[in-house]
């Protein structure tokens, strides 16, 4: 837009022709062009020209969040309107991407259009904004159909997060008197669990300010999926007969990991985290990231209630009916030489595709799916990448982190099982094996493959 040639702006319209507008101080047969007026509210409704301080506290901090297609108003207009006023730019224009329905845009005419209320009545606020910020990467575009609602919250909610609480509690209730325990003889999977309380408020706070929320949000879900693997190892249940101190720090770890993870996710299920909060004894909900911190539980009581996510059936509607088929028209006979395919590529065609080293930083099972993984993958980029890929019968998703792959980098993103792949992983086949292809190890992420 900027490199097309510049003309003066015109801030009015005859209200004539916009006699909903409101009227120009100055003249009375013209009104306030709408994005004009609409922009302006920005400032005036924090306390510009006002409110001094108060504005001054909240603009200081601005980060600008539209939607891709009112970019140009907002990045060139706003910054125009902002720089004549004498008011500082804002830090960031952070442009969002649309929800699609099946991959197509919403839209009245063809009818598919969703509507948040009705699931929110049906699923609750929470797991509906749950789901809208776990599956879309700021800046891209999104799929949104509901049986991936009720996907997301019967594996994430319900079964990982959900059914942890109920059986963390569960033991508490019936071996510790329904108090959280003290601490006891400690383990090496402690540490281990220990490490990643450490570090899951810091990781969650650069995520977030960086604008890449989904990703905070599977951070902390990860840290919940090991503490499931956690429990299940340690079997607490069992250990309590014969060592009941050393299943009181079992439980000491879980609970607390609880606390922070819930914590974590409270701005995104505020209401749903209030209630899993209030069942572990907190009464004083922790909010910066640097205060949340391991060992701060020890002797609450806990509290009982019904589980905070329930699981849901998806029932597909009612197929409409087809319509009738068009008449065939005689198909024309096309020669045979031109449905034949060249078994040859072309240079041009090599160099079409972008390969480069990557490295696999996490893999996960994707649900529903008995031969995906999803890889999280550093390719050298300032942010890291998803990568779903066909190998589950292959790898088992704790053997992959660390390991470096060739990645075709520049395929356009796509869902798949509701996952957003961003490229494809190179493998050799033999038989039913299938391997990674693996560069040598003094190559970094983001190596060029020519």
């Amino acid at each position: 837009f900027l490199n097309k040639p510049l003309h003066d702006l015109n801030i009015s319209r005859p209200s004539s022709r916009l006699h909903w507008g409101i009227p120009l101080p100055f003249d009375e047969g013209y009104v306030t062009y709408v994005w004009f007026d609409a922009l302006l509210n920005y400032v005036s409704a924090i306390g510009y020209k006002s409110d001094d301080a108060g504005f001054e506290k909240l603009w200081s901090g601005s980060h600008h969040l539209l939607g891709k297609d009112i970019l140009i108003t907002h990045s060139v207009y706003w910054g125009t309107m902002l720089l004549a006023m004498g008011i500082p730019l804002p830090k960031h224009l952070i442009a969002h991407g649309w929800w699609l329905a099946d991959n197509t845009k919403m839209s009245k005419s063809l009818g598919n259009v969703i509507n948040p209320i009705e699931l929110s009545d049906i699923y609750g606020r929470d797991v509906l904004r749950y789901v809208l910020m776990r599956d879309m990467t700021l800046g891209l575009d999104a799929s949104f159909h509901e049986e991936m609602l009720v996907r997301r919250n019967n594996s994430d909610l319900s079964n990982d997060l959900g059914n942890l609480l109920r059986r963390s509690l569960a033991i508490v209730r019936k071996s510790f008197d329904g108090k959280i325990p003290e601490p006891g003889p400690s383990a090496p999977e402690d540490a281990e669990l220990r490490k990643k309380f450490e570090d899951i408020p810091g990781l969650v706070e650069k995520h977030v300010r960086a604008f890449r929320m989904n990703d905070a949000i599977e951070e902390t879900l990860q840290v919940v999926r090991a503490m499931n693997r956690y429990i299940d190892h340690t079997a607490p249940f069992k250990v309590v007969k014969t060592d009941p101190a050393r299943a009181g720090e079992i439980m000491r770890h879980l609970l607390e990991g609880l606390h922070i993870c819930g914590t974590l996710l409270w701005p995104v299920m505020p209401e749903k985290m209030d209630e899993l909060l209030s069942r572990l004894g907190v009464d004083q909900r922790v909010t910066r990231c640097s205060d949340l911190a391991f060992g701060q539980l020890s002797g609450k009581s806990i509290r009982d209630g019904d589980p905070i996510f329930p699981r849901h059936e998806f029932v597909a509607p009612e197929p409409s009916p087809e319509p009738p088929a068009p008449s065939k028209k005689k198909e024309e006979k096309v020669p045979e030489s031109a449905n034949e395919k060249s078994e040859f590529a072309t240079f041009d065609d090599f160099l079409k595709l972008k390969l480069v080293v990557a490295r696999i930083e996490s893999a996960e099972v994707v649900e529903g799916s008995d031969k995906l993984l999803k890889l999280t993958v550093d390719a050298g980029e300032p942010e890291q990448r998803t990568v779903v890929a066909g190998i589950r019968e292959h790898y088992a998703p704790d053997e992959l982190p660390g390991k470096s792959i060739i990645l075709v980098a520049n395929l356009k993103p796509r869902k798949i099982f509701g996952v957003l792949s961003q490229g494809m992983s190179l493998l050799a086949e033999n038989g039913d094996k299938l391997s990674f292809l693996t560069p040598s190890d003094d190559m970094p992420p983001g190596t060029t493959v020519r």
